[in-house]
């Protein structure tokens, strides 16, 4: 199979360039694009099978392509009008005519080709989920989606509304784990967990799963997450929050207040232990099909004794 190749015309068809911009100027950036914003999410096997021609699925590589594309512009943008030679560094002076851009449309710009980027990379995602026949995709980057009872964003979204982010839904991955281990198995117990796990399509494990452990984990993972999703991590070695307030492009948005992020933390916790709770209730109501549950028994009732020395008095009876 032939390598993955760009041409002119995918510059010009994904991106709105002329013939003065050859596809030469434009692959170190795409190469640079690849491997910041689409391996770390594709797998760096899945990718070598898209550039060396083995992945032939036309679906695949047009949104790769789209996508490595318009990151790869955005990151262009960054150093189109700036020439460094022996000389120093220059700024671009055009004499032909031609108006500069404006600061304000230049970061307009920018912001569209990242957008544009990630909505693709998005599609790519999705089409790669539920497509579910990419054997070097299922095994070096599905694997992700799968070690918790919520599989997918579609069922994440079910419960909460991440405007089917893929994205997002990967950095919700330790907010899962944490949930998993820290709520969800010592309500429910390892036992009965560990045979969900076994066999969620056992009708009794698949009512547990799709009416009180999912929408529970979805919400905890969120409060657990919130943090992380709001702040970048190890952007510059420090800790950065997503504010482009500061241009005529970027008045749409504005980074949420603390206070606002803690509400929504607990706000979704809660619900998260409402549907854990009445989890655990609807467990207790049918022992017969929980048996791996750790159902109380007569033996485990303490009765106590009216004592009027100690003032201890037992008034009721136990159902």
């Amino acid at each position: 199979m032939a390598a993955l190749i760009y041409t002119l015309e995918d510059l010009q068809r994904f991106s709105r360039s002329n013939n003065s911009l050859s596809i030469e100027d434009i692959e170190p950036f795409i190469e640079d694009a690849t491997e910041r914003y689409l391996t770390p999410y594709l797998s760096l096997p899945f990718v070598l099978t898209i550039l060396d021609g083995t992945q032939t699925d036309i679906t695949v590589v047009r949104l790769f392509k789209q996508a490595a594309i318009n990151f790869a512009m955005y990151l262009y943008a960054q150093d189109a009008a700036v020439t460094i030679g022996t000389n120093g560094m220059h700024e671009y002076e055009d004499d032909k005519g031609k108006k500069r851009v404006s600061e304000a449309k230049f970061v307009r710009y920018e912001q569209n080709k990242l957008k544009t980027g990630h909505q693709k990379l998005e599609l790519l995602l999705k089409y790669l989920e539920t497509a579910n026949t990419f054997a070097v995709w299922n095994t070096n980057a599905a694997t992700q989606y799968k070690e918790f009872l919520l599989k997918s964003v579609s069922d994440f979204q079910k419960f909460v509304n991440i405007r089917e982010s893929r994205m997002v839904f990967l950095a919700c991955r330790p907010g899962l784990q944490l949930a998993t281990y820290s709520n969800i198995i010592p309500s429910i117990s390892q036992a009965l967990y560990d045979a969900i796990v076994a066999a969620p399509a056992t009708a009794k494990y698949k009512l547990l799963i799709e009416r009180y452990i999912q929408p529970a984990l979805a919400n905890f993972a969120l409060a657990y997450s919130i943090y992380d999703v709001s702040a970048l991590i190890g952007v510059f070695d420090t800790v950065a929050v997503f504010d482009n307030t500061g241009s005529d492009a970027g008045k749409r948005y504005k980074t949420a207040p603390e206070s606002f992020l803690q509400k929504i933390a607990e706000q979704k916790q809660s619900i998260g232990q409402t549907f854990l709770d009445q989890c655990t209730n609807y467990i207790l109501s049918h022992p017969n099909d929980y048996t791996e549950y750790p159902h109380p028994t007569a033996d485990d009732v303490v009765l106590f004794q009216n004592d009027e020395d100690s003032r201890v008095y037992y008034l009721g009876g136990f159902a």
